[in-house]
């Protein structure tokens, strides 16, 4: 049985275009505000119903997507 995995996202390099949103099967990726910034963009955060499949960091056009092993 292989590991579940998880997004990591890179705040550096995300441009908050909402593709890893659009691509996720699940619908488990959102856009938030990050919590003490006062930037106005918003960034991708993967919530616990994500499966892992990384199909957002197959999509992301920036890079800023790393699948982990959970845990």
């Amino acid at each position: 049985m292989t590991a579940k995995k998880t997004p990591v996202f890179s705040f550096k390099k995300c441009i908050s275009c909402s593709i890893c949103v659009q691509l996720c099967p699940v619908s488990a990726i959102a856009l938030t505000e990050r919590a003490g910034k006062a930037d106005s963009n918003l960034y991708p955060k993967a919530g616990d119903d994500c499966l892992g499949c990384g199909s957002c960091e197959r999509g992301c056009p920036m890079g800023a997507i790393r699948m982990t092993d959970a845990g």
